[in-house]
């Protein structure tokens, strides 16, 4: 008997600056040297088997600076799964992605990346939020976190954090000045939250 390894969902949404989620969904089931079919709006976007393989970073266009990162931290080349992401990301902007593949083959990465080229350095105070001055009378800003990952164990969120740091911080060099909050469980200061990329689990979400 062949055993199979667990097949696992990735659910990647992409909100505009309204909060308005983007009706456009690709479905991406990495699949051995099978073509790609991903219907879009009534239409047909194809990816290559051929094409997907034997990608370098530079071909998917991520910046160097990012792939300096990535090389540091032994991402010699793109995972298949990373290569179908960024052919969607590239080439059907503003969609909603769900990757299936097995355990193991780049799929944090895979929405890690997409992230990290789409978050922006500065954050915008939360529309709808009253801004309250401290003791001193100073205006307490409060701002929102662009990204939101939702994990759902504590370890797999540890696990998101830790590949996350490792590629924003490089040599004392923050990538893009990111910020990053950790929420695993318990009480939070509102001041948690003022990082661009927010990593948390569904319990404490409803919480």
């Amino acid at each position: 008997m062949t055993k199979t390894k667990k097949q696992v969902n990735m659910v990647f949404y992409r909100f505009n600056r309204t909060g308005t989620l983007n009706s456009k969904m690709a479905v991406l089931d990495e699949k051995g040297d099978k073509d790609i079919k991903i219907d879009q709006d009534g239409e047909t976007f194809q990816i290559q088997s051929s094409v997907v393989e034997g990608k370098i970073w530079p071909d998917l266009g991520i910046p160097q600076d990012l792939i300096d990162r990535l090389v540091n931290k032994g991402y010699v080349k793109p995972a298949r799964s990373q290569v179908m992401t960024m052919e969607v990301f590239n080439k059907i902007p503003n969609s909603v992605i769900v990757l299936q593949s097995p355990n193991g083959t780049g799929k944090t990465l895979a929405f890690l990346i997409p992230i990290l080229l789409k978050v922006e350095a500065d954050n915008s105070p939360c529309p709808g939020v009253s801004h309250e001055k401290d003791a001193k009378g100073n205006l307490s800003i409060k701002y929102c976190p662009q990204v939101v990952i939702l994990a759902h164990t504590r370890e797999l969120a540890n696990q998101i954090h830790k590949v996350l740091m490792d590629l924003i911080i490089l040599e004392n060099q923050p990538y893009k000045n990111l910020k990053l909050t950790l929420i695993k469980a318990g009480a939070y200061d509102q001041a948690q939250l003022g990082g661009q990329i927010l990593i948390t689990t569904p319990g404490v979400m409803r919480n």
